[in-house]
């Protein structure tokens, strides 16, 4: 596995992820939202695509790092990726959401503009669409990265995932005020040191190295989870687990499917836009769920396709040759 060689096993598990977040939110959230009954064929469980997108995230972070020098250019290489389709959704989401009307969900202007910088979590400010709390784990993540980074002490990896490990832990005995357990990413954590760890465990079968203390702090993600989530959360988690098992194994290619790679590769425009754009969309046809959902799901993925290729993509580019005088890679992980 090369530096820069795109993983397609990764697009088709963020289209794994993107789609039991949709569906969740579809089946399940827009009835709490509109206070109507929720269907008895739901899929309440599909919140936990996010934390499958968390154990990607971990992966993909370790292979950006072997082709990263500094914590300048590691930054700048992943707030690339992140802010240009978040900026623009967040314009596109509060324009629908003014013209179309979201009761409980519009935010005052002020909240808008602070949501530009990613860290309104911090400070209990709304987010302009709910599915935006899960960012500001992505953005903490690549600061502790960054910092790790900056003193040249890539070594210090292990000890840093070890002594993070412990914190996760003790953080439910312990009365840590909400912004400091989120600024440190003391529940989600335990998935991005999974997804580190699955990746350097693929990296060392491929190299013949020794494995070090990753083993360990990957068993105690697993406890963190059976300890943290109820029974059908757990097993679902772990069935995700089994997938980056399998990657690692390389027999996970049964799920290259064409239309699963391509929502896996518009899926962070996909899950930015899918939430205000549903509702309104189910608000104002008031169908039945799946022919609501059917429609919902085609425009929202209408719009991701078209942030993705007229707008995250150019920007992203643009953003690499100015900054780092060089372009960016062709379809980054």
């Amino acid at each position: 596995m090369t530096t820069n060689q795109r993983i397609s096993e990764l697009d088709a598990l963020r289209g794994i992820g993107v789609l039991l977040v949709v569906l969740f939110h579809y089946t399940y959230r827009y009835y709490e939202y509109s206070g109507s009954p929720i269907p008895a064929f739901n899929f309440r469980y599909g919140r936990l695509g996010v934390e499958l997108f968390f154990m990607i995230s971990g992966f993909v972070i370790f292979m950006t790092i072997e082709r990263t020098r500094s914590a300048k250019t590691f930054l700048l290489l992943r707030l690339t990726r992140l802010f240009p389709g978040y900026w623009f959704a967040i314009i596109f989401t509060s324009v629908i959401v003014t013209v179309f009307g979201l009761p409980g969900l519009e935010v005052s202007w002020k909240a808008m503009l602070f949501n530009f910088t990613m860290t309104q979590e911090l400070f209990d400010i709304p987010n302009v669409d709910p599915a935006y709390w899960s960012l500001f784990p992505e953005l903490s993540f690549y600061l502790l990265i960054a910092m790790v980074l900056a003193v040249n002490k890539r070594e210090y990896f292990d000890a840093v995932f070890l002594f993070w490990m412990g914190f996760i832990f003790v953080c439910p005995f312990l009365d840590i005020p909400l912004p400091f357990q989120e600024l440190f990413n003391l529940r989600y954590g335990v998935f991005f040191i999974a997804g580190i760890q699955f990746y350097r465990w693929k990296k060392a079968r491929e190299t013949g190295t020794a494995f070090t203390l990753f083993q360990i702090t990957l068993l105690l993600s697993v406890v963190f989870v059976w300890y943290s989530y109820n029974t059908v959360s757990a097993l679902i988690i772990t069935l995700f687990y089994g997938l980056f098992f399998l990657l690692v194994l390389n027999r996970l290619t049964f799920l290259k499917v064409r239309i699963l790679l391509f929502i896996g590769a518009v899926s962070y425009p996909l899950y930015l836009v899918h939430t205000c754009l549903g509702f309104i969309v189910m608000n104002v046809l008031s169908l039945t769920l799946w022919s609501e959902f059917l429609i919902a799901f085609v425009l929202s993925l209408i719009t991701a396709t078209g942030m993705h290729y007229f707008i995250e993509k150019p920007a992203m580019d643009y953003l690499r040759r100015k900054w780092l005088k060089k372009p960016s890679q062709v379809t980054p992980n």
